[in-house]
């Protein structure tokens, strides 16, 4: 129930019955360090501007220390209304067997779902619309490979990726992308409405090309192997119109 003070008064540091310590205030000139050893630290660093670091350091006073965060419950970051939440790395310069700036991994062990009508996320992602009358273009999810990263000169990069490795022995349906638009508000008179399922627009109209040069543009490329035993169905494109 006593304080440890540089005067004697009822200030610092205190500690109660319990073993709770408690500061009246931490005061750190330059910044705070957790110490595993005198090479090994975790820092979190305040700059006069209000922009809090926490950065971790090594045996070799490198900053490769890792942070990891085990939540039992939910791990929850909230900005304010003004900010957002930022993952910057450094420049990469090179790059090793799989290198990601985001890398999110989980296991899943779902066989005792309640008969299907479970839905489980990897990524889920909600934003409540109240008011964009003010805005030209509000996107849900936006994919911009900025300076030369839009220059793509080799076959097997791609803006977007999706690799889907099946191996079940099951019956199932695997679908790479699927699409659901439900559009069943009713329109006003003399009101327009216009839905698209997909909209791809490709341009490469950069006027007159090289005499010797050659430009192959495909809206569309299907390949499709199909399985060669059984009752097999291969179908490219199926297309069913109603209404």
């Amino acid at each position: 129930g006593n304080y440890i003070s540089n005067d004697g008064g009822d200030e610092g540091i205190s500690i109660s019955n319990g073993g709770v310590v408690q500061a009246t205030a931490l005061d750190v000139a330059t910044d705070f360090k957790v110490l595993y050893n005198s090479t090994n630290y975790f820092k979190i660093d305040v700059t006069t501007a209000g922009a809090t670091t926490i950065t971790t350091v090594d045996n070799l006073g490198n900053n490769d220390a890792k942070i990891t965060f085990q939540p039992q419950g939910n791990l929850i970051f909230k900005p304010g209304a003004a900010n957002y939440f930022s993952i910057q790395p450094t420049t990469k310069t090179a790059s090793g067997t799989f290198d990601a700036t985001l890398d999110l991994q989980e296991t899943l062990n779902l066989d005792s779902g309640a008969g299907g009508s479970d839905v489980h996320y990897g990524i889920r992602y909600r934003q409540i619309q109240t008011d964009l009358a003010g805005w030209d273009n509000v996107y849900l999810m936006f994919l911009d490979a900025i300076g030369s990263g839009n220059e793509f000169s080799v076959d097997d990069k791609a803006q977007v990726m999706i690799d889907i490795n099946d191996t079940t022995t099951t019956g199932t349906t695997n679908k790479g992308i699927h699409i659901d638009l439900d559009s069943t508000g009713t329109l006003g008179g003399s009101q327009t409405l216009t839905n698209i399922g997909l909209d791809l627009d490709i341009n490469r109209d950069s006027g007159n090309g090289h005499a010797t040069s050659t430009t192959n543009t495909t809206g569309i490329d299907i390949d499709l192997v199909g399985h060669a035993n059984g009752n097999t169905a291969n179908t490219g494109i199926d297309i069913n119109v109603s209404g």
